[in-house]
């Protein structure tokens, strides 16, 4: 078991058996090919839903279409994906030959622009796998037209994957490199001291701080502290991928200075990503949990400089009574990166708990700190895998 997660409130002691886990999409999820030949494949996607979309929506109390009433609708399954091999690097087109759905009537809210937008079905990000010509056929099982105020939900989607002639594969074209365009990095010249984060969360340096850098404080200014860094997400795996040229400068937060030494109540502050943290998916209105796989910690580098280090924009409150939030949803992760799948054939990114047969159970949660739960709804998303010797 690899990835559990849950959101809070709750009040909740579990045991979990791993041979339930990975179950729940599988039992209600089919993707199938109905025929295929040299030019095309016919898939077949069918969702056998757990309840009617009105059922879903009535359960979440959704009124108006936004985040609430599309994770009801979707039920976490809000598209499915199959991998398609090609003849050739060239995008395939895609047809839908049939579908039957449910519908229900929705005012738009908040985000009603963004999520399920998009085309019923496609074929994206194409590329190559191991060795191989490859494209992903996503089919969204979940759409809203704001126009209309038209929430449709799929339960079985036929699509035609029609191959493009070898003749029409992609021209490989030199794209600019951003890289090229920095002639020198903000760490050429100076004394840089790299700092490892172990975690995300707000740092401090202080006096002492300095001087175990083997810095004075008395020639020290707290304003010419620099923080650079790029975050805790490991880099993308595509050479492709968007990615920023160098260090970025993180802006940091002053207490005291001025005087152009570090005094003893003198502090600057500055937030970083650790190796492990949350980002949120807008399109699916989920977290999604990541952990950097080669590092157990990432790191900023910090450099004195004597240009004045970009500093966080204060803004005064609004005014009018200030919000009291009672209750939030909370996010908690058990993961153990102690056993890799496949050390013969793997790539080393899979990592999982140690194995275990039928029948064991494996525990999660007992040593978990969850300050603050209070009674409520709990979800869970986990992570599995089974193999057979």
């Amino acid at each position: 078991m690899r990835l559990l997660r849950f959101l809070l409130p709750s009040v909740v002691a579990l045991t979990i058996l791993a041979s339930l886990a990975p179950c729940a999409h599988a039992q209600r999820l089919q993707v199938r090919t109905l025929d295929a030949d040299a030019s095309g494949r016919t898939i077949e996607v069918t969702v056998a839903w757990q309840k009617t979309l009105r059922a879903a929506l009535d359960s979440a109390n959704a009124t108006r279409y936004g985040v609430q009433a599309f994770a009801a609708a979707a039920a976490g399954l809000p598209e499915a994906d199959e991998l398609l091999y090609l003849p050739a690097l060239a995008q395939p087109a895609v047809q839908v030959l049939a579908a039957e759905f449910d519908e229900a009537t929705l005012a738009p809210g908040t985000d009603a622009d963004t999520l399920g937008a998009g085309p019923l079905a496609e074929a994206v990000a194409p590329g190559m796998y191991r060795k191989a010509p490859v494209a992903t056929l996503v089919v969204r099982l979940v759409r809203y037209d704001a126009a209309t105020q038209r929430l449709v939900r799929y339960r079985r989607v036929v699509v035609r994957v029609q191959y493009a002639a070898r003749a029409a594969a992609f021209n490989l074209v030199a794209q600019p490199n951003p890289h090229l365009a920095v002639t020198r990095s903000v760490l050429a010249d100076g004394t840089v001291f790299r700092v490892p984060i172990p975690a995300e969360g707000v740092y401090r340096i202080d006096r002492d701080f300095i001087q175990k850098l083997g810095l004075s404080p008395a020639t020290t200014d707290p304003a010419r502290v620099h923080v650079y860094g790029n975050g805790g997400a490991p880099l993308p795996a595509l050479n492709s991928a968007a990615r920023i040229a160098d260090l970025a400068p993180n802006p940091v937060h002053v207490r005291g200075g001025g005087d152009g030494s570090f005094g003893s109540d003198d502090a600057v502050f500055f937030y970083a990503g650790g190796p492990q943290g949350w980002t949120f998916n807008a399109a699916q209105a989920t977290w999604e949990h990541y952990t950097h796989p080669f590092s157990r910690e990432t790191a900023v580098f910090v450099k004195v400089t004597d240009a004045t280090a970009p500093v966080l924009p204060v803004r005064s409150y609004p005014g009018g009574s200030a919000p009291e939030l009672r209750e939030t949803t909370g996010r908690h992760v058990a993961e153990f990166d102690d056993y890799m799948w496949s050390k013969e054939h793997g790539s080393g990114l899979t990592w999982w708990t140690p194995t275990f047969g039928p029948g064991s159970v494996k525990e999660l949660l007992r040593s978990a700190d969850l300050n603050g739960l209070v009674p409520g709804t709990v979800s869970y998303v986990s992570h599995a895998a089974i193999r057979s010797v």
